[in-house]
């Protein structure tokens, strides 16, 4: 028998019924791929002049687009709950006061007045609450820390340690 260019291309022989067509399919470049879906490669097939009524089509090795979800990152965006670093301001804690000021002899104004006031509370000082660290509010201090075996502040200076424990005694 010889093979006519119709025999090839979609002739009326049997063979023609029974043949599949030929599929050219380009593989994807793994250069270019990404791990995102994307449309199916284009496919190649061969011409047929006259197509066939005798026989069914050919299974396509072509893939088809996926109907299943597409993938997700290998790292999951973390939600604002798990956020590393930030800070909710509505739950944030409230900045610590200002470090008190540490008073000794020569310092004025209303810190001096209340620190006065104080000692007056437990009868050490016994003179006018005027806002000014004299000899008499400097000897006052000294005989507290001195009562309340207090040693981290200089005698006489009314300094961290002195504070906390004349303000937990008076009001």
């Amino acid at each position: 028998m010889a093979i006519t260019s119709a025999t090839l291309f979609g002739g009326d022989s049997e063979a023609d019924a029974t043949a599949s067509a030929t599929t050219v399919s380009t593989a994807p470049d793994p250069a270019t791929t990404s791990d995102t879906p994307s449309t199916p490669p284009p496919t190649r097939t061969a011409p047929r002049s006259t197509p066939s009524h005798k026989s069914s089509p050919s299974p396509s090795r072509t893939p088809k687009a996926s109907t299943s979800p597409s993938r997700r990152p290998a790292t999951p965006t973390p939600t604002p709950s798990q956020v590393i670093g930030t800070v909710d301001t509505t739950t944030a804690p409230v900045a610590p006061p200002a470090t008190a000021p540490v008073l000794r002899r020569g310092d004025d104004g209303p810190e001096v007045a209340e620190l006065q006031d104080r000692l007056a509370q437990l009868t050490i000082y016994n003179g006018k609450a005027d806002g000014h660290f004299g000899s008499k509010t400097e000897n006052a201090v000294r005989t507290y820390q001195s009562y309340m075996g207090l040693e981290s502040d200089p005698p006489g200076v009314y300094g961290p340690e002195t504070r906390s424990a004349l303000e937990a005694q008076t009001s």
